[in-house]
């Protein structure tokens, strides 16, 4: 089969495994692993298997240019490891709708930075829905009547930071900076 028309089985099985991943990392936190074992056990497969595929499909893609170095320890270190770190907490000290839910404030955290980053303007719309969507995240959560702990809000609205920082660290205009 063409790569082309497994494309939409790929998309179906990265959802079904992101789905699921709570229920992983119930099961990992029950037999004792902190956030930070799962996290780096999720880093470890994903990095094994992706460098297995890139070795076999285009093994070229695997160079990385020493300037760059930097962006990728940035991104996975800065982005992607803080917000499953985060992600795993607030598992573990909420319920997986509430993380999850709070994970999902990563748009609205988008929306904000590119005002300051991008200079996007910020409208009445934007700010109707930025309003939305807190009072969503507030009463989904149950902020406020008793049922979640800071920690795991805390915890949520980090993962939600962090999963919102890495199409900035991406794809922000690196090259032209000295690190």
């Amino acid at each position: 089969m063409k790569m082309e028309h497994m494309a939409p089985f790929c998309v179906v099985a990265a959802g079904i495994c992101w789905g699921i991943i709570g229920l992983f990392t119930r099961q990992l936190s029950a037999y004792g692993l902190s956030p930070l074992q799962i996290t780096f056990g999720r880093a470890l497969v994903t990095a094994i298997a992706m460098a297995v595929v890139a070795l076999f499909r285009q093994p070229r893609s695997l160079a990385i240019a020493p300037r760059d170095i930097w962006m990728f320890l940035g991104t996975g270190l800065g982005s992607i490891v803080f917000f499953n770190i985060c992600y795993f907490t607030a598992i573990e000290l909420t319920t997986l709708s509430v993380a999850a839910i709070l994970l999902y404030t990563a748009p609205s955290i988008v929306m904000v930075f590119s005002i300051f980053l991008f200079h996007e303007r910020f409208t009445r719309r934007k700010g109707f829905c930025l309003v939305l969507a807190f009072v969503g995240c507030v009463l989904v959560s149950g902020l406020g009547m008793g049922h979640v702990e800071a920690a795991g809000i805390l915890a949520g609205l980090g993962s939600g930071f962090g999963y919102a920082s890495i199409p900035f660290l991406a794809a922000m205009p690196w090259r032209n900076m000295n690190p």
